[in-house]
């Protein structure tokens, strides 16, 4: 005995089609960085609202239940939602822009947004001996550890060539709660990398995290030189290294 399968008529799979819309503008407003959040999360999430009022629209009109007066008075409530949403997202505060092909403004960094890379102008001690440096890592092990442990994150050291890896794993509700409050999306950002190399007399530090496919076109938008959290996670890294604040700049 045949069984019926369930169809999906156009206006589901329309309707399902823009729910998706929607939440993938919702989830560009925690992974993608600013100002780029703002430009594609809530300009998806407009297409997606947009899009079921006129599909709501049609299927009433279809089905008979307004006459033209009603499809009128709901054509003008769309064109009001529209503008709304154009006037809200015309009045909200955005980061100072810049000119990336003048010297006079921020200048071009090389970091992107699924990578920034820090230089930190620390000379090499040429008085510490080998024994007092391998001294210096194991204490800095034990204290990025007890860190970590503060801020409900797991933190581990291991050796990468040329330097050492911090492995920032935030395994805890805490963590994550942590990683949501600075505008991170905990269950895809759960771990983070920072990597520390010394070139010279700098030591260069590379923060980025492990991101699904999909996501892959972050390693192509730049990053904003004016964006706090720029300044922020310099900032962390002096702390780590030791160093006053101001030795580290995003590059």
């Amino acid at each position: 005995m045949g069984t019926n399968k369930p169809t999906l008529s156009m206006e589901g799979t329309i309707g399902f089609a823009l729910a998706f819309v929607g939440l993938g503008g919702a989830g560009a407003l925690f992974v993608l960085p600013h100002p780029y959040a703002d430009y594609v999360g809530w300009s998806l999430i407009g297409v997606a609202i947009l899009g079921l009022i006129a599909l709501a629209i049609y299927h009433a009109v279809s089905r008979g239940w307004f006459e033209l007066r009603g499809v009128a008075g709901m054509t003008v409530m769309v064109f009001a939602v529209a503008c709304g949403l154009w006037y809200a997202a015309s009045i909200t505060p955005r980061e100072p822009t810049y000119t990336r092909n003048d010297p006079t403004t921020a200048p071009t960094l090389i970091s992107r947004s699924n990578k920034y890379i820090f230089a930190c102008n620390v000379p090499r001690d040429q008085s510490v001996t080998d024994a007092e440096r391998a001294e210096k890592r194991k204490q800095f092990d034990k204290d990025v550890r007890a860190w970590g442990q503060t801020i409900g994150f797991s933190i581990v050291l291991s050796d990468i060539e040329g330097g050492y890896r911090l492995i920032i794993k935030a395994d805890t509700l805490e963590a994550q709660v942590r990683v949501l409050a600075a505008g991170g999306f905990p269950t895809i950002t759960t771990v983070t990398y920072m990597d520390f190399r010394r070139v010279g007399q700098q030591i260069v530090v590379s923060v980025y995290s492990d991101l699904p496919k999909g996501l892959e076109l972050l390693s192509f938008l730049p990053v904003n030189p004016t964006n706090p959290k720029i300044a922020e996670t310099a900032n962390i890294i002096s702390k780590l290294l030791g160093v006053p604040e101001g030795t580290c700049h995003a590059i």
